[in-house]
């Protein structure tokens, strides 16, 4: 029977990582990023152009800013992407995504998600 001994050196960032306080307080800095309301892009891909001022229509009156509508540059696809922006949390926009993937539906468009500029 061998007996090891392990013995580690730890940096005092190793030993603050480590530190519940330290957790707690990342753990909240993480959860103040996500209810801070930020400015949160949509993007939506419509079959034509139709459907995607109507969808931009619907989606003003939800109180998202419609950005121009860009057609596709892609050989093999044809079609309109439609971008928004809105005013809300993190949290709020995942929350919210579904209900927006049903409304692009309605449109015959697909939602192909959201994204924020951290800062």
């Amino acid at each position: 029977h061998c007996l090891y001994l392990r013995y580690e050196m730890t940096s005092a960032k190793d030993q603050q990582d480590n530190d519940p306080k330290s957790k707690e307080s990342k753990i909240s800095e993480r959860k103040d990023r996500m209810e801070a309301k930020k400015e949160i892009e949509h993007t939506f891909f419509c079959e034509t152009k139709e459907s995607a001022h109507s969808l931009g229509a619907e989606l003003t009156l939800l109180g998202h800013q419609v950005g121009e509508i860009e057609e596709c540059d892609e050989e093999d696809q044809e079609g309109f992407y439609l971008e928004t922006t809105e005013l809300t949390t993190m949290s709020e926009a995942a929350a919210n995504a579904a209900n927006l993937n049903s409304l692009a539906e309605e449109f015959e468009c697909v939602y192909d998600g959201w994204g924020v500029s951290m800062d």
